[in-house]
């Protein structure tokens, strides 16, 4: 996935070991963000979800499903 970039050349690249068997590995642990009636465009916008299903039953003050 790095096409052959060193580990330590790509930006927020860590180790990681939290798994539950410390197995360490490479990773770019990305921040979450909650999805809520202000933030649920990001995910349609993303393509993660359609407007029509994650409006489905929405109340008229979810910006997103207007």
């Amino acid at each position: 996935m790095a096409d052959g970039t060193a580990i330590d050349a790509i930006p927020n690249a860590t180790k990681f070991s939290g798994g539950e068997k410390g197995v360490e590995m490479n990773a770019i642990l990305l921040t979450p963000t909650p999805i809520t009636k202000e933030t649920l465009n990001l995910a349609i916008d993303a393509g993660h979800i359609t407007k029509e299903a994650a409006c489905e039953g929405a109340l008229p003050d979810v910006a997103a499903c207007q």
